[in-house]
């Protein structure tokens, strides 16, 4: 009992203090939430992750060099009895060639390779073994040119990875405008909702300061024997039960700025607890644009996001339908070749195209199932399905949000004048109340239920203004306006 007491209290100005809330302005808060919002953040790296993917898939045109070497050197003694051997073999292997993928699927390439050879051969003719030393050079120059002809031919087959990750690097971006006209349109539902909550408290507080009038004015009429001592604990008893509904409020206002704060980007952990914004819940000057439902699916980011993806899901199929092809593929080879048993006379048979070979093949595979290829076909076919019956399944959302938003502003706008009616008509018999009380000719439980009535009016008014400012929100984010009208540039 002691602990209610000490609750009951409580004065409002110790429930929230004016040096604890720090007042905040929507424009700023904005401003802010563009700069730090963590969604945003991740929005940003995974384009670059996405950019990343692009440079990787452009890496199939970069031009290529090769080298290698090989060294031989071999020692064996001779084999009785037989007519020839070797007994000694060094050879050094040398290859130095560049090459690049052309458009259309092909490989181009040059490639200058070569060898030197020792080699020490003993011969027995039925006497004395003879030993012969001989020292070969060999040069060769290659141009070199394979190509598909049905597997993997074509422009379209080749850029496919790059086209898919530049639609996917599209299909990003598209999703960070979706996210960012979301948090803009969370933040501003937040921030009224918020002013909301300061409402019912500052209602609340405004029904205690009237209760601490009559408060007065009770004790006084006490004294004059105008008023019954009942008329004096009903108006305690209704005091303290205000202070004390008043806490709840407190953890309200700090759950909406907590919720605020985060979609800004703001530290929660750290002060301030509570905002308060500096807005009223003014009426805002609107117009509801003509064909809402069309324009909201004309302009739906998130509709041309599913597209994007299904884009790419088109380039997915073209890949499968490109690997059930025949494997047919055509290397040409041609270049002058140089043998010597000197350096510079094999490379001076070399450039003067003393020897000279061509080579030409052709190379065919198949699966005969194509299993893994229409597997493949087959899933990216069900996954476009689900895509499309997305895009209806979003459009009909979209519809009917559209339909939802204007409604429930014609219904807020009935509220409203409604409401302003029972605010004026609340006050008026508050007022009636107050003074039969003075003249000794009330009760204070009749002014108590007249304050509440007022008190009960004035929050379904408030109510009221917040569902049309937050469904005019709706209906600014719907047609695509959301943004400018609260200039707001979302930077790439």
């Amino acid at each position: 009992m002691l602990v209610l007491l000490i609750l009951f209290n409580i004065s409002s100005s110790q429930v929230i203090s004016a040096g604890e809330a720090k007042p905040v302005k929507l424009s700023v808060i904005l401003d802010h939430a563009v700069k730090n919002n963590r969604t945003l953040k991740e929005v940003k790296l995974t384009i670059k992750q996405l950019d990343s993917a692009k440079d990787a898939a452009l890496a199939v045109f970069d031009t290529r060099i090769s080298a290698k070497t090989n060294f031989v050197e071999t020692h064996a003694k001779a084999v009785p009895g037989q007519f020839m051997n070797t007994t000694m073999l060094r050879k050094l292997d040398y290859e130095l060639g560049i090459s690049r993928v052309l458009p259309t699927g092909g490989i181009v390439g040059v490639t200058f390779s070569g060898y030197r050879q020792d080699q020490d051969m003993e011969i027995a003719f039925g006497g004395p073994p003879q030993v012969i030393n001989s020292k070969v050079f060999s040069n060769n120059l290659t141009f070199m040119v394979s190509h598909p002809l049905l597997r993997g031919f074509g422009t379209e087959i080749t850029k496919l990875n790059i086209e898919k990750a530049t639609v996917n690097i599209e299909a990003e971006k598209i999703a960070g405008q979706v996210k960012a006209e979301t948090m803009v349109r969370d933040i501003i539902n937040a921030y009224w909702e918020l002013r909301y909550a300061w409402k019912q408290w500052e209602t609340l507080q405004g029904g205690i300061e009237v209760l601490k009038s009559q408060l007065k004015l009770t004790q006084a009429l006490l004294t004059t024997g105008r008023a019954k001592t009942s008329d004096l604990l009903a108006v305690k008893s209704a005091l303290a039960q205000r202070e004390s509904d008043i806490l709840s409020f407190r953890t309200s206002i700090v759950a909406a700025s907590i919720k605020l704060k985060t979609l800004i980007g703001m530290d929660t952990g750290k002060p301030p607890w509570i905002l308060k914004p500096g807005e009223e819940l003014e009426l805002p000057s609107f117009k509801v644009p003509e064909n809402l439902i069309s324009v909201a699916i004309k302009r739906s980011k998130d509709l041309a996001y599913l597209k994007k993806k299904i884009e790419t899901l088109n380039f997915e199929m073209k890949a499968a339908e490109n690997s059930m092809k025949p494997q047919l593929d055509l290397t040409v080879t041609a270049g002058p070749k140089g043998d010597n048993s000197e350096f510079s006379s094999s490379l001076s048979r070399l450039i003067k195209f003393e020897a000279f070979q061509v080579t030409a093949g052709l190379t065919f595979s198949m699966s005969v199932e194509n299993s893994a290829a229409k597997a493949t076909m087959a899933q990216v076919k069900v996954t476009k399905a689900l895509m499309d019956l997305q895009a209806t399944n979003l459009a009909q959302a979209l519809a009917g949000s559209a339909v939802l938003a204007v409604e429930t502003i014609r219904t807020a706008l009935r509220k409203i004048k409604a409401g302003e009616l029972s605010v004026k008509n609340a006050q008026l018999h508050l007022d009636n109340e107050k003074s039969l009380f003075e003249m000794g000719r009330g009760t204070n439980h009749s002014i108590l239920l007249r304050l509440t009535e007022l008190d009960q009016a004035k929050l379904t008014l408030l109510s009221a203004k917040k569902e049309l400012i937050i469904a005019w929100t709706q209906i600014q984010a719907l047609s695509g306006d959301l943004l400018k009208n609260n200039q707001i540039i979302i930077p790439e």
